[in-house]
């Protein structure tokens, strides 16, 4: 008998026989939930309304203090949150030796993400140190979930970008691609967006609200120019690869969609001459206030 088939014994948990199609009702329960998947990759880039659907469609399992949950280089399945309890992860170098206590994950943890991205078979096994109760989303609903949130964040993007003057150049495909790229960012009055002096990493599109431009000028702060919707800054440090010129913040609640320098550079290039031209203008702007 081979260590895998030991180790696997009598006592492995079906997953069919313990989950129980209940979404997540407690407040507790739910802020776990949403925090763990804000903090997980797979998740980050949901728009907020996305995630919500995936926590309400995530279903509960209840496991026993000694059930595997999870058997390594078993067909990947589920991503788990764990709610309650603790649970520990287990590793074999190969099929023919023992395995390993690697970690231990309590409430508010996640593990089988890779099942959702790639189906691949499990890199480790998990077990039920305690009793635990988790919230399981399967591959097939994340990918419908995902695929959904796509084309509503396709739609509403590429809506958006037609409305922004310096992007009418664009074709559609490069519009489609320039806002699969965007994400999404909200900031609250007062709130600093971008400091004058630090380095440039990403490009800023006003969706929503107003934001006020300031620039320190022989030792005073002087107030440049509000921007808003449709309107843009963070260009200028991306392009030149140097540090910001002025401060951006906040005028109430303020909603923008970003690109990171690397999207910036790949995906704006049709635009780059207007960009340039944008820059000469705000360079005069700026001379007649010296």
């Amino acid at each position: 008998v081979s260590t895998q088939s030991t180790w696997e014994g009598s006592n492995s948990a079906n997953i069919e026989r313990n989950q129980n199609k209940v979404a997540p009702n407690s407040k507790e329960s739910r802020q776990r939930i949403e925090r763990c998947l804000m903090g997980n990759i797979l998740f980050r880039s949901l728009e907020k309304s996305a995630l919500n659907v995936v926590c309400s469609v995530m279903f509960e399992c209840s496991f026993d203090a000694g059930d595997t949950i999870i058997k390594q280089y078993d067909e990947a399945d589920n991503f788990y949150v764990v709610d309650s309890g603790i649970c520990n992860v287990y590793v074999q170098t190969d099929e023919s030796s023992e395995p390993e206590k690697v970690s231990s994950l309590g409430p508010g943890s996640c593990f089988g993400e890779l099942a959702l991205m790639y189906g691949v078979p499990r890199a480790a096994t998990v077990k039920a140190a305690t009793d635990v109760r988790l919230w399981a989303l399967d591959r097939d609903t994340y990918r419908t979930i995902l695929l959904r949130q796509t084309i509503e964040k396709r739609n509403l993007y590429s809506d958006f970008l037609r409305k922004v003057p310096i992007l009418e150049s664009l074709t559609d495909y490069e519009r489609l691609t320039v806002a699969d790229a965007l994400q999404p960012c909200r900031f609250n009055d007062g709130e600093v967006v971008v400091t004058e002096g630090t380095p440039g990493l990403s490009f800023y599109m006003i969706m929503e609200g107003k934001v006020k431009v300031t620039q320190t000028i022989n030792g005073q702060v002087h107030e440049l120019t509000t921007l808003g919707q449709s309107d843009f800054f963070g260009e200028i440090a991306l392009m030149l690869n140097q540090p910001r010129l002025a401060t951006v913040t906040a005028i109430g609640d303020v909603a923008c969609v970003k690109l990171d320098r690397d999207s910036f550079i790949r995906l704006l290039g049709p635009i780059e001459d207007i960009l340039r031209r944008n820059m000469k203008t705000y360079s005069n702007y700026i001379a007649q206030k010296l």
